[in-house]
Formats: C-alpha cells, sequence, structure tokens
C-alpha cells in the first residue's frame, strides 16, 4: 500500500517516532520548584501603641527611667538606635542633677553682716530686731509652668530665686541618683512639660511618704529657675 506524502511534516515514511521524554515527577503535594522565597514569612506584629516612636520619645524626655524601659521594649528601633539614645539620656538626665545639686541655693536665714561705719548700734541693755521674714509671693501652679514655657528669661526674672507659694497636683513622687526625695506636680493634666519639680530634705521625708499621686497640695519654695522642669527647691508643705 502506498503510504501518503510526507508534505514536511513528522518523520520520514518509515522512521520510528522520537521516544517519550520523561518528567522527574515531585513529591504529592508539593509541586517541584514551587513556594514561598527564602525568609519570606508573615509580616511581624504591630507594635503596641506605648511602643510607638512618639510616646517613647516623649517618656525619654519627659521621665527618662520609664522611657529607656519603654525604648528597650519597642521593635520601632534599631539596637544601634537603642544605645545611641540610652547614652544620650543618662548622661543628660545625669549632668542635669548635679547640676542642680551644685546650684547655688538662697538660704531661707538671713546672715549675719558686719554693721557700716556710722550705722546706729542697739543701746545696751535693748532687744535686738529680727529681721523681717521673705513674704512668699503666691501663684498658681499653672501660672508658673506657663511663665517658664512661654519665656524663660523673662520668668527667672520674676521668680528666680523669690520664695513663692503654689499649689497643684502630684504627678510623680520620687528619688534622684543621689537619694535626693522630690515631687512632681502639675495641673493633673498627661506628659506636662515643663512641669514643678519640688525637692525637699530628708526633715521633711515622712510628710513626703504620706502623699500619693493626684494628691493636691500647696508647697513654699525656692525656684532655681529650669531645668526641663521649673526647679523648686527647700521646699516645705503649707497646711
Amino acid at each position: 500500500m502506498q503510504q501518503p506524502p510526507n508534505n514536511g511534516w513528522g518523520p520520514p515514511p518509515g522512521y520510528p517516532p522520537p521516544p517519550q521524554q520523561q518528567y522527574p515527577q515531585a513529591p504529592y503535594g508539593q509541586p517541584q520548584g514551587y513556594g514561598p522565597p527564602p525568609g519570606y514569612g508573615p509580616p511581624p506584629p504591630k507594635p503596641s501603641w506605648y511602643h510607638g516612636t512618639a510616646i517613647v520619645l516623649l517618656s525619654l524626655f519627659c521621665c527618662w527611667p520609664i522611657g529607656i524601659g519603654l525604648l528597650w521594649t519597642s521593635p520601632t528601633f534599631s539596637k544601634n538606635a537603642k544605645v545611641g539614645l540610652t547614652i544620650v539620656v543618662t548622661l543628660l538626665g545625669l549632668i542635669g542633677t548635679v547640676g542642680a545639686l551644685n546650684a547655688p541655693r538662697s538660704s531661707s536665714t538671713s546672715t549675719a553682716t558686719a554693721p557700716t561705719r556710722g550705722a546706729q548700734q542697739p543701746a545696751a541693755g535693748s532687744k535686738a530686731i529680727a529681721p523681717a521674714e521673705e513674704q512668699a509671693v503666691k501663684v498658681k501652679a499653672s501660672d508658673l509652668m506657663s511663665a517658664y514655657k512661654a519665656n524663660e528669661v523673662r520668668a527667672d526674672g520674676q521668680y528666680k530665686g523669690k520664695l513663692v507659694e503654689t499649689t497643684g497636683v502630684v504627678n510623680d513622687i520620687g528619688k534622684d541618683i543621689l537619694d535626693g526625695i522630690y515631687l512632681v506636680i502639675g495641673t493633673g493634666g498627661m506628659l506636662e512639660i515643663p512641669a514643678l519639680q519640688a525637692s525637699f530634705s530628708k526633715a521633711h521625708e515622712q510628710e513626703v511618704a504620706s502623699v500619693s499621686k493626684g494628691d493636691r497640695v500647696t508647697l513654699r519654695c525656692k525656684v532655681n529657675g529650669l531645668m526641663m522642669h521649673v526647679q523648686l527647691d527647700d521646699c516645705e508643705f503649707v497646711k
């Protein structure tokens, strides 16, 4: 029987067909060469609100011991950023505390001065007249905070070195790195900067220990300028 012409398609007449190519079979359920690229996985969990960049930075400058704790537990910052911020904030905190302790403080007691030439001396047997006690300037905590927030230079001229009596809400109670006792008072709002940081002597430790956060207190102190918060020295409670 005569075979049909080839017409250019397929093998010539009488030529056997080519063998079928065998491909490797992948295991069932796992096609060969298929899968996620190396290192790919589910997205990381979203950080908590208190680990956000703004909250951590505000905590570092408002209350740096708490801020450092939030910084090192936050996944938002790299390790190098955590180390750098910790060093900077710790150094600033130490410098500020040492500077506040070494700053000259006004004494509440008047010092005796030598009599000037020609000054009238008290007669023998007469009682010496005691110097008049300094009168405290009454000012609201919110007004004192606003004055330093608006213009530190003007506020220093108005209040620094003077005895003030102020009332506010206790935001924080603690001790500094040199074991000094302090209260941070303000209007009761969150993250108030600057607030008023009132320092006390050891003689008032029991009174400070009886205070709780949120209490409203009235203090009489010497204003010592601004160092993140308005520094109030030699404070005592006004009953």
